[in-house]
Formats: C-alpha cells, sequence, structure tokens
C-alpha cells in the first residue's frame, strides 16, 4: 500500500531562563515559548502520533497535544539535547571573562573540540541518526499513513537534516549559520511503499508565520 507519511520537526520554545547553553538541563519553557508551539498547531493536526525528547521543554508540550487529541505519545532519549558538560546551564552572563575562549573553539568547531564532562558532537550524532532511523522505520511499517509531530532542540533537528541530505555533519556551518528557531517548524515527507529517502518539505517556519501560511 501507497500512503505518505508526514513527519514535523518542532523545536521547544522559549525557555524561561537567562541565555545559556541549555542541554541537559531539565528547563522548562517560557509562557512566550507556549504561545510559539500553539500557535503551530493549526499547521501540523491532525495527527496521529506524538514523539518527543524526554526534557520537559520538549516534553510538557508533547504531553498537552497526545492528550488533547487522544494519541500515543513516545518518548525518545535519542532526540534530547546535547549535555554540554561544564557550561551546560550557566547563563553567558555568570561565565568569567577568561572562559570565554573555551565557548569560542567550541562554536568554531563544535565536532572536534568538547567542552569538560560534555557529550562529543560525535557521540550526540550517532545516537540521533539511530533514533531517527528507528522512527523511520516504524514508519515504513505502518499500514496507513502517519502524521507524526516530533518534539525537540535546534541541534537534533540540524543532525536530522543532514543526515536526510547526507551532508557533512560536522559542518560548524550547521550550527552557527543555519537558523532552527524557537518554536519552528520544518515538515519531511516519505512514501511509503517506494523511494524511502524523505523529501524536505520546508525548514525552520518561524511560530508567527505558521498560523499565517497557506
Amino acid at each position: 500500500m501507497v500512503g505518505t507519511h508526514h513527519v514535523f520537526l518542532l523545536r521547544h520554545g522559549q525557555v524561561a531562563g537567562p541565555a545559556a547553553l541549555y542541554g541537559k538541563t531539565d528547563i522548562a519553557l517560557s509562557a512566550a515559548g507556549h504561545n510559539e508551539l500553539n500557535s503551530q498547531l493549526a499547521r501540523v493536526l491532525p495527527l496521529t502520533r506524538v514523539v518527543s525528547s524526554p526534557l520537559k521543554r520538549c516534553l510538557d508540550f508533547a504531553k498537552s497535544v497526545s492528550e488533547r487529541e487522544a494519541i500515543p505519545l513516545h518518548v525518545e532519549a535519542g532526540f534530547r539535547e546535547c549535555n554540554f558538560g561544564r557550561w551546560d546551564g550557566v547563563p553567558f552572563d555568570d561565565i568569567p571573562t577568561d572562559c570565554w575562549g573555551d565557548l569560542e573553539k567550541f562554536w568554531h568547531a563544535p565536532s572536534v573540540y568538547h567542552f569538560d564532562n560534555a557529550e562529543p558532537l560525535q557521540v550526540m550524532q550517532a545516537r540521533v541518526v539511530a533514533a531517527w532511523g528507528a522512527l523511520l522505520q516504524m514508519l515504513q511499517n505502518e499500514s496507513q499513513p502517519q502524521r507524526v509531530l516530533l518534539v525537540t532542540h535546534g541541534g537534533v533537528i540540524r543532525l536530522v537534516l543532514a543526515s536526510v541530505l547526507g551532508v557533512n555533519w560536522a559542518n560548524p556551518a550547521l550550527f552557527s549559520q543555519w537558523q532552527i528557531g524557537y518554536g519552528s517548524v520544518s515538515l519531511l515527507t516519505l512514501l511509503r511503499g517506494g523511494d524511502t529517502r524523505p523529501i524536505i518539505n520546508y525548514v525552520a517556519l518561524p511560530a508567527d508565520v505558521a498560523s499565517k501560511a497557506r
């Protein structure tokens, strides 16, 4: 049976905290962040299931959608954000001036340099690709077309898109020059029973645009 599966990649909204590298830090959404995500619902509904990172800035909204729409929710640890180690969750304003070189090294070459006690980017990439592959396999086994909402993080979305396109995930431009904004949504489609390579329909549609787009 041929059918088109839709996967919406939704980045969590703004968080309730100062500017920082939020990876494993389990920070909640701000009121504005909730509004950003809710504004995307008109674009993604109806859905058949929700998949989420286990971190509350994703999971709280994913749970609300699952309950509201009476659809299954799957929490997948492989789609969590990177652990930024020493500087995870530390407000940028609280980082000593003589430590900023540490952050600059990471931003210039994230696949080569990582902070103390952090998850190397290649480890994150491997788990994200594995989780994405498992999701695609699940879709291929479905007898009916599916509409899946994946609520996750900016870094995860970049690595998924790099995998789909077959581009170099270690290129620092992927992280420094490809904007995946808070509350933005991307759409991939997959033809069941035909070409198994996902098609990228659009990337990082902002929350303030989605409700107006046709």
